[in-house]
């Protein structure tokens, strides 16, 4: 599900080269947060199932892992932070489409079996708080600041 959200008042306003007179381009951040992963594992080890929670935790490694390959071989995509079932991304607005972050995370749920919770914003605080919007929401959510994706890109 695609959510998007009240404009910030803290925007990451382009501003003018002053050599050239033409816009530098913002940044766009995203924080992917896989769902219920953290419930999961704690249930197998509370059933004292260790072999289970391993063998999760295999999986849950093995999707983060694929998917920060994928994003990593997207261009203009800088991977900022990547560990547990966390990863931060940015990149320069109009540079990445709705449907490259869809793919990532189609890509998780097939690897580990849980959905992914996306935050997209113009600054990093956003992207947070619009990821804490998309788990409040019942999570699978992906919710995007107006403005973060070029309309020419599919937003």
């Amino acid at each position: 599900m695609h959510v998007v959200v009240p404009a910030s008042t803290s925007r990451n306003e382009p501003i003018p080269d002053p050599h050239t007179g033409s816009e530098f381009k913002v940044d766009v951040y995203a924080y992917f947060d896989g769902d219920n992963i953290g419930s999961r594992l704690e249930l197998l080890l509370l059933d004292d199932n260790v072999g289970g929670a391993a063998q999760y935790s295999a999986s849950v490694d093995a999707a983060l892992t694929q998917t920060r390959r994928n994003l990593q071989n997207i261009p203009s995509l800088i991977v900022i932070l990547a560990g547990g079932d966390d990863i931060f991304v940015k990149w320069r607005h109009g540079m990445i489409a709705l449907s490259d972050i869809e793919r990532t995370r189609s890509t998780y749920e097939e690897i580990c079996g849980q959905s992914l919770s996306v935050g997209v914003g113009l600054t990093a605080s956003r992207a947070i708080l619009n990821l804490r919007r998309a788990k409040l929401q019942g999570k699978a959510q992906l919710v995007c600041e107006p403005g973060s994706f070029d309309d020419s890109q599919g937003e």
